[in-house]
């Protein structure tokens, strides 16, 4: 994919946050799931919270598999970002149980803390269980995340790190899949894994 940058901006204020709590950062302005709108939650050894199926939508992103160039290609660990819902059902370290004959609706944030930037485009990769396959999707920030803005402290540079993506889970096998985002950064790309993963029946 060509991934784009925003226009870096030079900012004064020091990186003195701790990284750490920023990994569960959530939009604030958002209701959690409704548990009596979700589907019977799967055995707590696969998939402790269940989603409610989005509706297929024409813009749904369909996931297409990395090539083994993409695959081999050199990565840096980002120091932060978020994925935060599936199907507006949060990430609470057990995988989402999401059905695989509808739209999954991705939410979360994405920035290079480091360089103080945030990319304008991003990929959501989707990892089989046996690691043998990866699929991508790309994503758009531009969502208002004040919350966010807050915590990383700069308003300014950070407003808009917020991202809504939604995946045909249709072109996809039944599996329980590792989530993690890739970006670009000045230096090269940038991985961010906060240890998600869905569970697609």
């Amino acid at each position: 994919m060509n991934f784009k940058l925003h226009k870096p901006l030079v900012i004064g204020a020091a990186l003195s946050l701790a990284l750490a709590a920023l990994t569960g950062c959530e939009d604030k302005t958002q209701p959690a799931a409704n548990p009596a709108a979700t589907a019977t939650p799967a055995p707590a050894a696969t998939a402790a919270t269940a989603a409610t199926p989005a509706s297929m939508g024409p813009t749904a992103a369909v996931p297409v598999e990395l090539t083994m160039d993409e695959r081999r290609a050199a990565t840096v660990k980002a120091p932060a970002c978020n994925l935060g819902r599936a199907n507006a059902a949060r990430f609470e370290g057990q995988p989402v149980d999401v059905d695989k004959n509808a739209t999954v609706r991705f939410e979360g944030w994405v920035a290079d803390v480091t360089h103080r930037t945030v990319p304008a485009t991003a990929e959501l990769r989707m990892k089989s269980s046996d690691g043998k396959h990866i699929w991508k999707v790309d994503v758009q920030t531009g969502k208002k995340r004040l919350d966010v803005a807050k915590d990383l402290g700069d308003q300014a540079v950070f407003a808009n790190v917020g991202y809504v993506s939604e995946v045909d889970a249709r072109a996809l096998p039944a599996d329980t899949y590792s989530l993690y985002m890739v970006f670009p950064g000045p230096d090269g790309l940038l991985l961010c894994d906060n240890g998600r993963q869905i569970q697609l029946h």
